[in-house]
């Protein structure tokens, strides 16, 4: 579809990573392309990644690269919700 905004991973593609892509190369299927062309497309240098500069600049941007975690499952936490929600009683 010519012109449509980015739709994420529903249409098979990845969210543009940190660096500022034009809308076109935001709607690549990173994950399809060959490791050295991705890289050059980022801007970074696989040998000696990102100037200290430009790392520093992303890291302000987009903040810290990491996933979010979810606490895990727990049948006494789960219980309490239970008893504790008013539309329960």
């Amino acid at each position: 579809m010519r012109g449509a905004p980015f739709r994420g991973p529903r249409d098979g593609s990845v969210p543009p990573p940190a660096g500022g892509l034009s809308r076109r190369a935001s709607r690549l299927h990173w994950h399809a392309l060959e490791p050295d062309e991705a890289v050059a497309r980022l801007g970074a240098d696989a040998a000696r990644g990102l100037a200290e500069e430009e790392a520093e600049r992303r890291l302000r941007r987009h903040g810290v690269n990491e996933i979010e975690t979810e606490e895990p499952f727990s049948w006494p936490a789960a219980v309490a919700r239970q008893l504790l929600d008013p539309l329960v009683w």
